[in-house]
């Protein structure tokens, strides 16, 4: 089966989250690694010390805005990664 996530990407509760875990909705977080299970997804939250585990159907990529570039990335390292092909 195919991984929605990598390790690294920037993520946010989806709707569906949000109302199953409403403590968590608007927090952001890193995926870290995977769950013992299929759809498991081990993310950190930003600020946080601590790993949860959450369902990926919980889960989307959270997307940065690149200012003045008008797209949107989901990983931090792109935007140096961009800036230097650019160049």
């Amino acid at each position: 089966m195919k991984r929605d996530f990598s390790l690294g990407d920037r993520v946010t509760l989806s709707s569906l989250g949000a109302v199953r875990c409403p403590r968590l909705a608007g927090k952001i977080g890193t995926v870290v690694g995977w769950g013992v299970y299929v759809n498991s997804v081990v993310i950190i939250l930003d600020g946080s010390k601590s790993r949860k585990t959450i369902h990926s159907a919980y889960l989307e990529r959270f997307l940065e805005h690149v200012e003045g570039r008008g797209d949107e990335i989901g990983k931090p390292g792109l935007v140096e990664a961009r800036q230097f092909i650019d160049s």
